[in-house]
C-alpha cells in the first residue's frame, strides 16, 4: 500500500506507534496497529521515500503486509481514518507528472506498459518511458527554435528580411522538423498494434472449419468442432501471440441467407458486426468443393475489408484456388490449409502477421508513438509546419510564418505535457488502475 502527501510519515508513525519514524530509503520490518481500537493487524515491511525522491516527488510511504484482501483492507481503512483519503485511477503518476518527475508520454507509458500483453509490447512502453519519446520531441522543438531565431532576427531587422528568408536556412530546418515528424507518425501503426493488438474475424458459411481453424492457431481445443453446420452460434474470442503481437482471434458464425432460428439469426448479426470492426478477415471455404452461392453471400458481407483467402481441407484435394478473388477489393492472397492436420497454418500465420504489419519489423524503430492522441499532436504540428513552408514560399512576411511555427511548437508540447488543459489530464488518467 502506498500513502503519498505532507502527512504519510505521520500516519506510519501512528500505524507503527514509532514516533521516531523510519529512516528514508531503509527497509524495516514493524507491527502495523488499527488506530480506532488498537489491535494489531499485522506485520509488515515499511519504506519511507522523503520528498522529492520519491515516485511522486512527495512524501511517500509504502507498507508491505500480508497480502489477504481483509489485512490490506484494515490498514487502508486506518490510514483513512488519520486524515488519509483512496486515490483516485492514476492519481500517483498524475502527481509524478504535476511535481515535474515525468512528462506526459512518460505517465501514459506507466499505464501501456502494466497493460502491455506480450514482452515486445512492454519494451516498446519502457523506451516510451526512458524517456524516449521525450527526447524525439526536444530534437524537433530545437529545430523549430533554431528557425524562430531567424525568423525573430527578421522581424527586428527588416531592412534584411529578404535575405534571412531566402537564404534558405529557416525552411531547411522546417523541412527538417517535418521529416522527422513524419518519421514518428509512422511509427503509430505499429505502435498502436502492440499496444492494443489486432483483431482478425474468421468468417465463412457453416461447416467449412472456421472453429477448426481457430483451434489450429491456438494449439488447443478451444472451439466446439461438429461436422453439423450451424454449431458456433455465437463469436468465440481469444488471444494469441504472433511475434510479439497481440491479436484477438474471433471465430465467428456462419454467414448464410434464411438462417433457421432466431439465435442462428442473432449469431449471424453479430458476426457482420465483428466483422466491421475486424483489423483483418479471414475468410474460410471449404477447399474440397467447389464454390457456392452461400459463399458469396459471406464474401459480399467482406464489404471491401481485407481479407486472406484460407482455403480449409487441403488433406481431401482441392478444387478451390485464389485465383477468382484477385481482384478484390482488399484481398490479401490466399493460403491452403488443413485444419485437421495442421499443414499450412505456420504459413497462414506469416501470412497474418505480414498484412497485419507489411515488412515493417516492430523491433526496430528507436522509439513508437504509442497512442491516439500522441499522434493527433503530431499531426497537428505537421499541419502547421505545412503552412510555414508555404508562408516562406509564398514570401509571406516573417510575423506570420513566425505564427506557425510556434504553433507547431506548441503543439510538440503538448505530447510532453508542457500545455496540458485538466480535461486532458483526466481523460488520460481516469484508465489507469487505483494503485498506479
Amino acid at each position: 500500500m502506498r500513502i503519498s502527501g505532507k502527512m504519510a510519515p505521520s500516519i506510519l508513525a501512528s500505524l507503527s506507534r514509532d514516533a521516531g519514524g523510519v529512516k528514508p530509503r531503509h527497509a524495516r520490518l514493524t507491527k502495523i496497529f488499527d488506530p480506532r481500537n488498537g489491535e494489531l493487524i499485522d506485520r509488515g515491511i515499511v519504506v519511507y521515500y522523503r520528498s522529492p525522491e520519491s515516485y511522486t516527488g512527495e512524501d511517500v510511504v509504502e507498507i508491505s503486509s500480508h497480502g489477504n484482501p481483509v489485512i490490506m483492507s484494515a490498514i487502508c481503512e486506518g490510514a483513512v481514518f488519520l486524515g488519509a483519503r483512496i486515490a483516485e485511477p492514476g492519481e500517483f503518476t498524475k502527481r509524478a507528472f504535476l511535481k515535474g518527475k515525468i512528462d506526459l508520454s512518460q505517465a501514459e507509458a506507466v499505464q501501456e506498459l502494466i497493460a502491455a500483453r506480450t514482452m515486445l509490447a512492454a519494451r516498446a512502453a519502457q523506451r516510451r518511458l526512458e524517456g524516449g519519446l521525450k527526447e524525439a520531441v526536444l530534437r524537433i522543438r530545437s529545430r523549430l527554435l533554431a528557425a524562430l531565431v531567424q525568423l525573430e532576427a527578421a522581424v527586428d531587422f527588416p531592412e534584411e528580411e529578404l535575405e534571412i528568408l531566402s537564404a534558405g536556412g529557416i525552411r531547411e530546418l522546417l523541412a527538417g522538423a517535418l521529416k522527422d515528424i513524419g518519421g514518428l507518425l509512422d511509427t503509430f501503426r505499429i505502435g498502436r498494434m502492440l499496444a492494443e493488438g489486432a483483431k482478425i474475424a474468421i468468417i465463412g458459411k457453416p461447416n467449412v472449419g472456421k472453429s477448426s481453424i481457430l483451434n489450429s492457431f491456438l494449439r488447443e481445443e478451444r472451439a466446439i468442432v461438429s461436422p453439423r453446420p450451424g454449431t458456433t452460434r455465437d463469436y468465440i474470442s481469444e488471444v494469441m501471440h504472433v511475434r510479439g503481437i497481440p491479436i484477438e482471434v474471433i471465430d465467428t458464425a456462419g454467414i448464410r441467407e434464411g438462417a433457421s432460428d432466431i439465435v442462428e439469426t442473432e449469431g449471424v448479426s453479430r458476426s457482420r458486426k465483428i466483422i466491421e470492426g475486424a483489423d483483418l478477415v479471414l475468410f474460410v471455404v471449404d477447399g474440397s468443393r467447389e464454390l457456392t452461392a452461400e459463399d458469396g453471400v459471406t464474401g459480399a458481407a467482406l464489404a471491401g475489408k481485407q481479407f486472406i483467402l484460407v482455403v480449409n481441407k487441403k488433406d481431401l484435394g482441392l478444387l478451390v484456388s485464389g485465383e477468382s478473388f484477385r481482384e478484390a477489393a482488399g484481398y490479401f492472397g490466399s493460403v491452403s490449409v488443413s485444419a485437421k492436420t495442421g499443414e499450412g497454418i505456420d504459413l497462414l500465420e506469416e501470412r497474418v502477421y505480414r498484412a497485419i504489419l507489411g515488412e515493417e519489423d516492430p523491433a526496430s524503430a528507436e522509439v513508437h508513438v504509442g497512442n491516439l492522441r500522441q499522434k493527433e499532436m503530431l499531426e497537428q504540428s505537421a499541419g502547421y509546419l505545412e503552412a510555414a513552408v508555404k508562408g516562406i514560399e509564398q514570401q509571406l512576411s516573417p510575423e506570420l510564418v513566425s505564427l506557425e511555427v510556434k504553433d507547431a511548437a506548441s503543439s510538440l508540447g503538448g505530447i510532453i505535457g508542457e500545455i496540458t488543459t485538466e480535461e486532458v489530464l483526466e481523460g488520460i488518467f481516469s484508465s489507469f488502475c487505483i494503485g498506479k
